[in-house]
């Protein structure tokens, strides 16, 4: 993504950055790792390709089976399985769906409605799939949903990660962005994630959220917003983003006890610093990098919680 910097905050000040946020598809995917790059032609914002699968399915799909069938898995006629992909017995099939070449579709694979999945993808069990595009060699191995969302090429999905599409009220959903929010003109829209971006284990990542390249989320995280590249989220509401030779520790004012900030007040403290002063400012806002509490080891006590003799 790019971003246009008013100001840079050194270890000794605390200053706002205004970023201005490009949501062209080119700043999240490498273009040249789909085979369906047309869908995100003349696209202003990167979302608005999932507007177009449905009828890019319906012109251009030919259905066929190139690949290996193990046992009996449902493949319905509106389905397309490129050479060498291998579709275990127990998968469901219902398309319209265009699959890739050298892909693995595991047992318990639920591929609902307008699926268009690269090549080298593998799709595991108990995941289900329902309007999305999937770039090549992207890894949803385990219990994940992915609906109306977007995996950039070699992005993985731990297990148990959900790209919710919906939010409760039914609504419009908006990107939320430091400048103001952004309609999208879609009631289900889950989630835009770059390339090489990794979620970990039982995250959720919530309507409408825009996840730049090589960026990480860690395990259990509830993550709504956008994220600029190279970003680490972790729980306990701390962020940071990996630079060349700096890191940016990023303190969320009054929200210690969230796992996450609201977008809005995302970068409005960073310091750039050495990891000596990135320590020093997390011991003064007591944010949890270091240490947690509760696990925390007391020389005192034994290991029933009763003072050593």
């Amino acid at each position: 993504m790019c971003y246009r910097k008013n100001a840079l905050a050194t270890s000794r000040s605390i200053d706002h950055l205004g970023p201005t946020i490009m949501f062209a598809p080119a700043e999240f995917l490498n273009l040249e790792h789909t085979a369906h790059p047309k869908l995100f032609e003349k696209q202003n914002y990167v979302w608005d390709a999932l507007k177009q699968i449905a009828s890019y399915l319906q012109f251009r799909l030919k259905p066929g089976v190139l690949g290996q069938l193990l046992g009996k898995p449902f493949i319905s006629n509106h389905v397309f399985i490129g050479r060498g992909t291998i579709v275990e017995q127990g998968a469901v099939l219902k398309g319209p769906a265009w699959i890739g070449e050298n892909c693995q579709i595991r047992s318990g694979c639920y591929v609902r409605e307008n699926v268009i999945v690269g090549n080298g993808v593998v799709m595991g069990n108990s995941c289900e799939f329902k309007n999305c595009i999937l770039f090549d060699e992207a890894q949803v191995p385990h219990f994940n949903y992915v609906g109306d969302s977007i995996l950039g090429h070699h992005a993985h999905l731990g297990a148990g990660v959900i790209l919710s599409n919906v939010k409760l009220d039914h609504g419009e959903i908006a990107v939320v962005t430091p400048d103001g929010n952004i309609p999208t003109g879609l009631t289900k829209f889950g989630a835009i994630v770059g390339d090489r971006t990794e979620i970990g284990c039982n995250a959720v990542i919530n309507p409408g959220s825009v996840l730049g390249r090589d960026c990480m989320i860690y395990p259990s995280v509830n993550f709504r917003g956008v994220l600029p590249d190279g970003s680490v989220v972790k729980f306990g509401g701390w962020a940071g983003i990996r630079t060349p030779g700096a890191f940016r520790h990023t303190r969320f004012p009054g929200v210690h006890n969230r796992p996450l900030c609201h977008p809005s007040v995302w970068e409005q403290q960073i310091k750039v610093a050495s990891g000596g002063t990135i320590r020093r400012a997390a011991a003064e806002c007591r944010c949890r990098i270091h240490r947690n509490r509760r696990t925390q080891r007391l020389p005192d006590r034994n290991a029933f919680g009763k003072r050593s003799p």
